[in-house]
């Protein structure tokens, strides 16, 4: 484990503060994010590059400096520090300057895969499973299992009273009863994903929107699948019918005030993070109307 309390005397010795092995009494009323009181002296005494002298530039100090950081000692002064020393430490290494420490930590940069070949390894009414070969950054290559699809939408219903509608359902992949909001897919049969929201809305509920708001689009597979869900906030929705039900989708429609509502999402009662992440969005949406 990285021992703190030695790097930090390790510093002091290097600054002619203390001599290395004198024990410094840590300030408890210091908050424990802030920098031990000699080291921070020591970094403000550092401020400036020409202070640094190559003496002290090896290549030991970066890595130091890095995991005091990691392990929580965050100041301005402390990443100030950090840079100029890297930057010391590129010069004297013959390593060109502006970088970001990615270049110091030897990370290749983030790029697109090329698709070499696809071949279609299943495909029914709502699955379509690509077997895509990629070409990597390292030069190499993998196979990877991509469902395309046309997406899906996640509607956000509230009543003229100001209650929510969730939807109460039996889900198979959880094996339990799920609270949530309406959600389906996007289907060939609709014209825009708006259209689908309106679709599925009166499908699950029976409730029609008086006024159907955007309010954003996500990922929710973004390594195994190309569609996207756009969310949708239904507002001054009234009843016009039953639940449009099928024997694998049975639906109990809870209607609640939306302060409720709040309480139960901050208690956690909705278990699916597609479902946690939409109603908040929508949540802060509806205050910005």
């Amino acid at each position: 484990m990285f021992d703190a309390e030695f790097v930090k005397q390790s510093y002091e010795h290097r600054a002619g503060v203390v001599p290395h092995k004198r024990r410094v009494a840590r300030h408890k009323s210091r908050s424990p994010n802030r920098l031990p009181w000699r080291l921070n002296d020591f970094f403000h005494a550092r401020t400036d590059k020409n202070q640094t002298s190559e003496a002290e530039i090896n290549s030991e100090e970066p890595d130091e400096c890095l995991r005091l950081l990691l392990h929580g000692y965050e100041s301005t002064n402390t990443i100030r520090n950090y840079e100029l020393r890297i930057n010391a430490f590129r010069r004297k290494a013959g390593i060109p300057l502006g970088g970001k420490c990615t270049n110091y930590c030897n990370m290749k940069k983030v790029s697109k895969w090329k698709i070499l070949k696809t071949k279609t390894a299943f495909k029914n009414r709502w699955w379509d499973i690509v077997d895509e070969t990629v070409l990597l950054p390292s030069g190499g290559t993998a196979h990877f299992f991509v469902n395309h699809n046309l997406g899906g939408v996640m509607v956000f219903p509230v009543t003229a009273k100001g209650e929510v509608l969730l939807v109460r359902q039996y889900k198979h992949g959880a094996r339990r009863i799920l609270l949530e909001l309406p959600v389906g897919r996007i289907e060939k049969r609709d014209p825009s994903p708006l259209a689908a929201a309106r679709r599925e809305l009166r499908e699950e509920t029976g409730y029609e929107p008086r006024l159907m708001k955007f309010v954003r689009s996500f990922q929710i597979f973004s390594t195994s699948s190309t569609g996207k869900f756009w969310l949708y906030a239904a507002l001054g929705c009234r009843l016009v019918g039953r639940p449009k039900n099928t024997p694998k989708e049975i639906t109990e429609v809870i209607a609640m005030p939306l302060r409720d509502f709040g309480k139960l999402l901050a208690a956690g009662k909705l278990n699916s993070i597609v479902h946690v992440g939409g109603a908040y969005a929508a949540l802060a949406f509806i205050k910005k109307l």
